[in-house]
């Protein structure tokens, strides 16, 4: 997050980088608790989008789902 508490799309994108190059193979944005439960559905899409972007395919991406219910993770699933 940045210091007015906005996504920091920057250093997320860097810290993906800096771990595909360090050789994981695979990455998942926005595990089940932290971040995904506190985001708002915009705030999460633009994690997962950059996410993505950077990794180009040179891995797997995946990303966690945390809603209260299932019509809302079914709706925020088709999203993506």
């Amino acid at each position: 997050m940045t210091r007015d508490g906005k996504v920091d799309i920057a250093a997320t994108q860097s810290s993906i980088d800096r771990l595909i190059k360090a050789g994981v193979s695979g990455v998942i944005v926005l595990p089940m608790l932290g971040e995904n439960a506190s985001l708002t559905l915009s705030e999460r899409e633009s994690v997962i989008r950059a996410g993505v972007e950077v990794a180009k395919g040179r891995v797997p991406l995946l990303s966690g789902l945390a809603e209260t219910n299932l019509v809302a993770a079914r709706a925020n699933a088709k999203n993506i």
